[in-house]
């Protein structure tokens, strides 16, 4: 059974994964570091640096996740 891991203020500067429903109803997720929380959205900054506001009333699921790895350097 999975735990479920309620995202807030005390999450803001570690990365998260939240699955959501979008406008359309679909269900996708927004992976990045959460910059902002209000009452009514979680700020999320991606790795373009976009940022995304999800809001909280379409949340399915959220978690901290580890740090992303940095990247490979080729080995030659």
């Amino acid at each position: 059974m999975r735990r479920r891991q309620r995202i807030g203020e005390e999450h803001i500067g570690q990365r998260v994964s939240l699955q959501w429903r979008d406008t359309d109803g679909e269900p996708t997720e927004t992976l990045g570091y959460l910059r902002a929380v209000t009452e009514e959205v979680l700020e999320v900054e991606r790795r373009d640096g976009d940022r995304a506001q999800v809001p909280r009333d379409r949340i399915l699921a959220g978690r901290v996740v580890p740090t992303a790895p940095a990247p490979r350097r080729d080995q030659r």
